[in-house]
């Protein structure tokens, strides 16, 4: 195996507990993550040669799955978390194959309810509280990064009645705010804002020079976890030195061999 490519993944209840880690086998993976609210993030795994017991561990009912990556000696870092749907095992030539399916959002549209009328002059924030801890409660985040805080009311009352993820998506973006599930967190913040900024240059991992789309650009590098839809990527090539927010994210890893990296499309550069 290259050793300068680590894969660690991590399966465990979903509710948490006692779970198994693999890595000491042929593992490869694609993970797809869109700034779009209702495509939720996926992950599809492949790890080679485990035993019965370790298939029939993964394979039960509300089970989660983790990536983490590393390259060389260097520390390993979160890549994905989500809710395994689907696990199967088949036969490549001498190989057994188990095959992981996970995404990481797609409850907060598909299950998650709320049903609640509230008073003339509610707060925004009552309103989004209510919203997160029925995200919280139904295990669907683990937890919530960023701060919403609004000032506006709803004069009339309001009725939430409906999907979770409809009615956070309408109360965030009336305030300006965006959103994300990425690894299981929910993640908030105003507008064209970011937690961090990515810079990202042939030095820090840039492969071959950006290209230019319709939209934006699309651009491509060594594998980097960090890289998620809503951050900040300062992208440095000849002829592109600007600051981009990615809209959809590919990170693609084999530890044996192939790829080992994150492409990732733009829209229109951020304005300063």
């Amino acid at each position: 195996m290259q050793f300068e490519r680590n894969i660690s993944i991590i399966v465990t209840p979903s509710i948490g507990g006692e779970g198994l880690i693999f890595e000491n086998f042929r593992i490869n993976f694609e993970v797809q993550k869109s700034i779009e609210k209702k495509v939720q993030n996926t992950a599809k795994i492949q790890i080679y040669n485990l035993g019965d017991n370790s298939f029939n561990f993964i394979k039960q009912n509300n089970m989660a799955v983790t990536i983490k990556v590393s390259r060389k000696e260097q520390a390993y870092k979160l890549l994905f978390f989500g809710k395994i749907n689907r696990a199967s095992k088949e036969k490549k030539d001498t190989d057994w194959i188990i095959k992981i399916e996970s995404g990481d959002s797609g409850n907060a549209y598909n299950s998650a309810k709320l049903s609640k009328s509230y008073p003339e002059k509610t707060t925004h924030n009552n309103v989004f509280d209510d919203l997160k801890n029925e995200l919280l409660k139904g295990n669907i985040i683990k937890g919530v990064k960023g701060v919403f805080a609004s000032d506006n009311l709803f004069n009339n009352g309001f009725a939430a009645h409906g999907n979770v993820g409809n009615i956070m998506d309408n109360i965030l973006t009336a305030n300006n705010y965006e959103w994300q599930i990425n690894n299981g967190i929910l993640e908030i913040q105003k507008k064209g804002n970011s937690y961090q900024v990515i810079k990202l240059s042939s030095e820090s991992g840039l492969v071959d020079s950006p290209e230019v789309t319709e939209n934006g650009i699309k651009v491509t590098c060594l594998l980097q976890p960090e890289i998620a839809p809503l951050r900040q990527v300062y992208v440095e090539s000849l002829y592109i030195k600007s600051v981009y927010i990615p809209s959809k994210v590919t990170h693609t890893g084999d530890n044996l061999e192939g790829k080992f990296l994150t492409t990732f499309e733009t829209g229109e550069k951020k304005k300063k």
